[in-house]
């Protein structure tokens, strides 16, 4: 299907395209990727990937880029909120024996820096920047994509065009799907340098070697070990540069994203129900305060989360299952765009991770029929996304849970203990040899 005069072409940079350039150049296609913003930024907080995503990682050569950059924390912890009395501890230690790949948290920047340091050493992959993909025609012979820069525009000829532009994508309508919905709930984001900051009991409870989540009804707060990030994710690529200026710059870009100050601090996620607010790409706002439900715990958790006043707060959107992914004959989309959800799996990076190989893949086995490649990635993909969209769910409702059913949910994590480590199988393990 792609030749090297017709490249694959990827609409937007991050987590989800960067990886789907790289799985594609993998199985030696061309591709171009083009993203709206003039030049890559630092976006975002800490990121937990799970093994299906780092086994994906590994083999395209970005764990070995985030050595030093990631922890590998030892365990999670399920702790009530509203008592501090711990609920299921999970052993993560054998992580790499159990599933095949090791589960990490990283700074999201860390990882983007990562992926795109990757990207600019491969020569089929180019990257624009300053470069939206606003409209596509597919034809028998392959794609036009519609590019608008800040000079005006240009159409560029493809093999196959993936939308890869996150959860406002705006390919998903001219696919004829739907926008995505706010799911009621806001993510509140912050930082702080170390456990060493925590009063009393929390310090005995949160630290650098687990994962740690709080469970109260309505609302939830999740702590992790974060190695800080204090660099820039590349330096300013101007409009319509494409790969040949990347690799000139390929020094400075290494050297910026490298420079850290060192040390580690813990990433604070917690989420409760809240409004829509704006519709935005990044932060809708920053310096916010927490809302009341989290003054109902735990009187030392509550003392000490309400007076912040750092917080950075996301609406949460998803993508209601069941939308349109693809025009059916040259245009698919992946990662946030198809099927972003809520992140009560923590599985939303390691979908769109896990797209990008089986995209990759599916269009590797069909080079000639780029519909039987898309439906064959739909068939593959679709219940596997489903099955996570439950799982997530599930996950809200346990997280969330109140009176008898909180009761309940505790009963459950006291009689299973480490046999709950059985209900991640299926979703670590995904991928992995014999699975």
């Amino acid at each position: 299907m792609p030749s090297p005069n017709a490249p694959v072409l990827i609409a937007g940079a991050g987590i989800a395209g960067l990886t789907a350039a790289l799985c594609l150049a993998r199985q030696g296609f061309s591709v171009t990727v083009f993203e709206r913003s003039p030049e890559f930024q630092a976006i975002g907080a800490g990121i937990q990937l799970s093994p299906n995503a780092t086994r994906i990682l590994q083999q395209l050569n970005i764990l070995p880029r985030l050595e030093g950059k990631a922890a590998s924390p030892g365990h999670v912890a399920l702790i009530s909120g509203k008592t501090l009395k711990p609920l299921l501890t999970l052993d993560l230690a054998n992580a790499g024996q159990r599933w095949g790949a090791p589960y990490l948290v990283t700074h999201r920047a860390d990882l983007h820096a990562a992926l795109c340091a990757e990207a600019a050493s491969r020569p089929a992959i180019t990257i624009e920047t300053g470069s939206s993909v606003v409209d596509f025609l597919a034809k028998d012979d392959g794609v036009q994509a519609a590019v608008a820069t800040a000079d005006g525009g240009h159409i560029v000829q493809g093999a196959l065009l993936i939308g890869a532009d996150g959860v406002w994508s705006s390919l998903r309508e001219k696919i004829g799907a739907g926008p995505a919905a706010f799911s009621g709930y806001v993510a509140y984001r912050n930082t702080i340098s170390s456990s060493n900051q925590l009063p009393g009991i929390l310090r005995s409870l949160v630290d650098e070697t687990k994962v740690a989540a709080f469970l109260a009804p309505d609302a939830h707060l999740v702590a992790y070990p974060l190695k800080a990030f204090s660099g820039k994710v590349g330096t300013g690529f101007p409009s319509g540069n494409a790969k040949k200026q990347i690799a000139k710059d390929s020094q400075p870009f290494k050297e910026s994203i490298n420079e850290r100050s060192g040390g580690e601090s813990l990433n604070l996620v917690a989420i409760a129900r809240g409004a829509a607010g704006e519709a935005s790409w990044q932060r809708s706002e920053t310096n916010v305060s927490l809302p009341s439900a989290f003054g109902l715990l735990h009187a030392e958790l509550a003392e000490f989360l309400m007076p912040m006043r750092q917080w950075s707060s996301w609406p949460i959107h998803a993508v209601p299952q069941g939308v349109k992914w693809s025009d059916g004959a040259r245009a698919i989309l992946i990662g946030d765009a198809a099927h972003a959800m809520a992140p009560f799996a923590a599985q939303g990076a390691a979908m769109a991770i896990e797209d990008a190989w089986a995209l990759a893949s599916c269009v590797a086995a069909n080079r000639e029929n780029p519909a039987a490649a898309l439906a064959l990635y739909e068939k593959q993909r679709r219940p596997r996304i489903a099955a996570i969209a439950r799982r997530t769910d599930a996950n809200r409702f346990a997280y969330h849970a109140g009176g008898m059913t909180a009761l309940a949910r505790d009963t459950l994590f006291r009689v299973r203990g480490q046999k709950m480590l059985e209900g991640l199988d299926w979703i670590y393990g995904f991928g992995a040899e014999g699975r």
